[in-house]
């Protein structure tokens, strides 16, 4: 992700307003202003039309808005309604948006992938739900909207207290009870192409469920905060005058950067005369933060009858320009960085490819709608499509002359393809013939033998044929059409198993057909269904929350699965309602989740359903207890947008739940800007606090108000209001500078865009020890630190580090015996450690591989890097010193080393195979791991000479353990190693008592692992082999006598733990273990 000196655009999950640098423009203090009806608004004739006059009623809804304390006054209420093809979120795209025909999903799901309809819309104001009324609280929280037309209403309530959204509302209610939420805040900074704060700008915030617009402006600073709104998804729409408008997802995590628009006149010629009416096609080709292109970039223009055509506004990106006219095509690339302005581009026409031909069957008829599709073979993929007419014919161009990949699809028949390695100018003929394979043809009908649209078929056992046929006919599945009838294809004949995919109508049975057949017809049975209506514990509907359908977990001590199966899940609608249908005869558990902020409440039902049974159930939320408190630093000073976490005791997720997330990330509540935080509804007395912050961790020992834990504070009903401290983590400073001393604003940290003014970057560190400095900037060598960190807390000043053009390092590797050029090899300049197996990630960035011919070239040298390692398969590893300057005749030469052979035996003396790990002795590298098969030996030739502490550990599910041994690798020569499993010893029998699950490491010796986790994989991989019993008892046989290891990890990676156990020559070793608990730093 980018990242501009930890300035973001974050979405706040917090409980009160606090100081706003710009206002939301609803105020709570503002008196109630009368319900008036606007005039209607006039259509720009762009997109969409007028709406038609709002309609008026003598209805109305009242109701009374509840806080932490009771009634709440001042809380103002507004009442909206979507309207059918007017209102954004009633809008398909393909309503909108002509060129997506067939596209019925909501217009806000293609928001970002058409940014300028939707920025055209947005900033014009179009689309919004009409407001119908609007008042505030009385002093005892109580509300009436009035003169309100029949028919449902979303409710806003919006307080510097916090906010709710209430959809679903039918005019008419009478004594509706409205809990006020936390809400959320919408803030960030604004910035320009300098990186300089960009005031006035106009931010509008759209609630992208029920379409409302929010405005705020940004201040002096650059800085917008909105807030607090009903939770939800938001679009952020920006603007100011003589600034290209830009258009975000509240997900966004970083400045938003509006750039100056930019002008783009050229000319079409060919053969240097003008070309009218030639159309020219622009697209941005910059890649964005994901590597990706941006989505609804092109742009179209005709050019007039001198061959101008001219592109406005445009951002300073790369673009693409194609012109096209008859059969000929021209090609430019422009950088609008550099581009002056003031200067045509030419884009010359010369002869372009055309393909063209007819699609037939293997009986030679034509195939009408056969989709082609054709793509140019580079990463800025550009495509045309086309499908064949009536008569099988297509026509594709014109194209350029690049590389190009052809597809053919046809829903009856397989696919094919061709690969162009380039287009010859002018048309080419190009037949094809589709090849048909079986058909499964059916219809699905309900018992009363209606047809069943929109049901997905899939097959169960899908032909297991590793084969191309098999291939290109998955996925193996369909969707019924309004007639209820599907279509599958498959490659050879055989028996196959039909199931539903997650369909809630129906019950989830099978149908086994014979391809092929084309007169399947399946009768779906309703069977038993259960719906009903999510209350809170003010008796109001909740919508949106989700509602999951399990079976009944089963009794302890059956054969069957140890986990129930989650047969359907759906959100509730606007009004709280679910529905699930389809079931069999059964006992089933019903539940509900709300979430607000970190905390989850669940509902759960558990009932039993007859074959038809058609049964409601409601479910009801409890209310829970309120826990407020604060973060702040070490210095008192509280710390905005820190995110508190609820941490689930050890084994308190019922069977059900197990191992279904509802949400991608742990749900939070996020600190305001004055670091306090509320916790609503808490279901249990006790909870278990976390927080996380970047650059602090939690401070357990510091933070007051429950009991201190490993990473966490215990808190309690009825307890003091928390305070949670956090201390700053250890962190890297630096500033950046070029050649010319000046700062260079944008560069990449290790694997972060970094863009800041003076070049300034800070980069956080786990804890104490060496850790590596990474820089990259574009068209200068990368630079490499590595930086020493005394302690846990330490704030290391790097001063200014000078990037260099740097030099260029080229040579050959040579193999020192023979004079062969060494392929392969990899080359890295100053990385310490070089001796090791695994590299930094980032050294990529300064690396090279030789080519066959043993030639390398590494393009930018950082001038302080003052040697080349070098490292081959089958060769020892090579430090060359560099001479100053560019180096572009070296030769490096490799020689062997030791040959040392690697086997294993079993306790009976057998081969077998086993993971070999080799410690250098007295230094501080990766270890070599080798994995020794069973049928032969492990043969290496680049092992260095020195000491090597050695051990084995067994392949998977084998019990056999290895002593460690000290071996000695000379420079050359051969040694033969052989490990043999130990067949007497001791016996450990361990038992572990404690309530979170754990893993668990036994290695010989006192290894000294650092509680860090970085190391943990390794540890696990020498772990000596254990059987467990039905008690849980884990017993390791054939024990060397000496100093054992024991670490345990809990299963969340929040504690760890860490004994030395001494064992005897023989005899049985019986240890009970509580551990106490130590957090590990993440």
């Amino acid at each position: 992700m980018r990242k501009s000196r930890r300035v973001a655009l974050t979405l706040a999950v917090l409980t009160l307003l606090g100081a706003l640098s710009v206002p939301l423009l609803l105020k709570s203090e503002d008196a109630p202003t009368p319900h008036q009806t606007p005039a209607p608004r006039k259509s720009t004739g762009l997109i969409l039309p007028a709406p038609a006059p709002r309609a008026e009623g003598s209805l109305r809804i009242q109701g009374v808005v509840h806080g932490d304390q009771g009634p709440l006054a001042g809380v103002r209420i507004t009442a909206t309604r979507s309207e059918a093809h007017q209102t954004l979120s009633e809008l398909t795209c393909e309503e909108v948006l002509p060129h997506r025909r067939g596209d019925r999903r909501e217009f806000t799901l293609c928001f970002y992938t058409e940014p300028a309809t939707t920025l055209e819309l947005l900033l014009s104001r179009q689309g919004e739900a009409p407001l119908y009324a609007e008042t505030v609280t009385d002093e005892d929280g109580r509300f009436t909207l009035e003169q309100l037309p029949e028919g449902a209403f979303t409710l806003w309530a919006i307080d510097p207290r916090g906010a709710r959204l209430q959809p679903g509302v039918l005019a008419g209610t009478e004594g509706l009870q409205l809990r006020l939420e936390g809400g959320v805040f919408l803030e960030g900074t604004v910035i320009d192409e300098a990186l300089a704060a960009l005031p006035q700008v106009q931010v509008m915030a759209v609630h992208q469920g029920f379409t409302r617009f929010f405005d705020v402006e940004t201040d002096a600073d650059g800085r917008f905060r909105i807030g607090p709104l009903p939770a939800g998804d938001y679009a952020l729409a920006f603007t100011r005058d003589g600034w290209i408008p830009d258009l975000k997802g509240s997900w966004f995590a970083e400045s938003v950067k509006l750039l100056r628009p930019r002008r783009l006149v050229g000319r079409v010629t060919k053969q240097g005369a003008p070309v009218p009416q030639a159309t020219v096609q622009l697209r941005d080709i910059t890649l964005n933060e994901r590597g990706i292109m941006p989505p609804g970039s092109a742009k179209q223009q005709t050019t007039d009858a001198q061959g101008r055509f001219t592109f406005e506004p445009l951002a300073s990106h790369h673009i693409q320009l194609d012109a096209t006219q008859g059969e000929h095509h021209g090609r430019a690339l422009v950088d609008m960085k550099t581009h002056d302005t003031q200067k045509e581009v030419v884009v010359e026409l010369g002869p372009g490819a055309m393909l063209e031909g007819t699609v037939t069957d293997e009986a030679g008829a034509a195939i009408e709608g056969v989709r082609l599709l054709i793509q140019e073979r580079r990463a800025q993929r550009q495509s045309v499509e086309t499908t064949t007419d009536a008569m099988g014919h297509y026509r594709l161009g014109p194209l350029s002359l690049a590389p190009h990949e052809l597809e053919l699809t046809s829903p009856r028949h397989f696919p094919t393809g061709e690969s162009f390695a380039e287009l010859s100018p002018g048309t080419k003929r190009l037949d094809f013939t589709l090849r048909t394979p079986l058909w499964v043809d059916g219809v699905l009908v309900d018992e009363a033998g209606s047809p069943v649209p929109d049901v997905y078929v899939t097959v169960d056992n899908p032909p297991s044929e590793d084969t191309d046929d098999t291939l290109l006919l998955a996925p193996y599945e369909a969707r019924s059409d309004e007639q209820g009838r599907f279509h599958l294809n498959f490659p050879t004949p055989g028996s196959f198993l039909l199931k539903l995919l997650d369909e809630p109508r129906f019950r989830m049975e099978e149908l086994q057909v014979q391809a092929p057949d084309t007169k399947v017809r399946w009768v779906l049975k309703r069977g038993a269904t259960v719906s009903g209506t999510v209350f809170d514990e003010l008796e109001t509907p909740m919508p949106g929350l989700l509602v999951r359908l399990s079976t009944e977990p089963p009794e302890e001590g059956s054969t069957s699965s140890p986990w129930p199966e989650v047969l359907s899940e759906t959100r509730t609608d606007t009004r709280g309602h679910y529905a699930f249908g389809g079931m069999k005869p059964g006992r089933y558990v019903l539940e509900a989740v709300h979430e607000s902020g970190a905390v989850e409440r669940f509902v759960t039902r558990h009932l039993e359903l007859g074959a038809r049974q058609e049964a409601h159930v409601d479910l009801r939320l409890e209310a829970g207890w309120t826990l407020s408190g604060t973060v702040v630093d070490t210095q008192g000073q509280p710390l905005s947008g820190a995110d508190v976490l609820i941490q689930s005791p050890p084994d308190s997720t019922p069977k059900w739940r197990v191992g279904h997330r509802h949400h991608a990330a742990d749900p939070v509540t996020r600190t305001r800007s004055d670091g306090h935080f509320t916790l609503r509804n808490l279901p249990s007395q006790d909870v278990e606090l976390s927080v996380t912050k970047q650059s602090f961790r939690l401070a357990p020992h510091l933070s007051t108000g429950g009991r201190p834990g490993l990473d966490s504070l215990h808190a309690h009903e009825g307890g003091p209001p928390v305070r949670l401290v956090m201390s700053r983590r250890a962190r890297i400073h630096g500033r950046v500078v070029g050649p010319d001393g000046k700062p260079l604003t944008r560069f990449q940290l290790m694997r972060e865009d970094v863009e800041h003014p003076q070049g300034e970057f800070s980069l956080d560190v786990g804890s104490a020890g060496s850790w590596p400095v990474i820089l990259k900037a574009e068209g200068l060598a990368p630079v490499f630190r590595q930086v020493e960190v005394p302690h846990d807390t330490a704030v290391v000043d790097l001063g200014e580090l000078r990037m260099s053009t740097g030099r260029k390092v080229a040579g050959r590797v040579l193999d020192a015996e023979t004079s062969a050029p060494v392929e392969g090899a990899l080359l890295v300049p100053d990385v310490e450690h070089f001796d090791s197996v695994t590299l930094h990630p980032y050294t990529y960035w300064t690396q090279a591989y030789t080519a066959k011919d043993g030639s390398f070239s590494i393009a930018r040298v950082d001038e302080r890097s003052s040697a080349l390692n070098v490292r081959a398969r089958g060769y020892l590893s090579r430090k060359l010193n560099l001479a100053p300057g560019s180096q572009e005749d070296l030769t490096v030469r490799l020689e062997k080393g030791a040959r040392v052979e690697f086997s294993v035996l079993d306790a009976r003396g057998q081969p077998t195979s086993a993971t070999v790990f080799l410690d250098r002795e007295g230094r501080e590298s990766s270890p070599y791991t080798i994995e020794v098969p069973a049928e032969g030996l492990f043969v290496m030739r680049d092992l260095a000479p020195g000491a090597y502490w050695m051990h084995a550990a067994a392949g998977e599910g084998r019990l056999e353990s290895y002593d460690s041994r000290r071996v000695q690798i000379p420079a050359s020569g051969g040694v033969s190693i052989m490990l043999k499993a130990r067949s007497e010893g001791a016996t450990l029998e361990l038992r572990v008592r404690s309530p979170p699950r754990f893993t668990l490491v036994l290695v010989s010796g006192e290894d000294s692992w650092s509680r860090e986790g970085y190391d943990f994989s390794r540890l696990r991989e020498r772990s000596l082999p254990h059987e467990v019993s039905k008690e849980g008892t884990m017993t390791f046989r054939n024990l060397p006598s000496g100093k054992l290891t024991l670490i345990l990890i809990s299963n969340d990676w929040r504690g760890s733990y860490r004994e030395v156990i001494d064992i005897p020559e023989a005899g049985t070793v019986v240890r009970d273990v509580t551990p106490v608990w130590q957090a590990i730093r993440r």
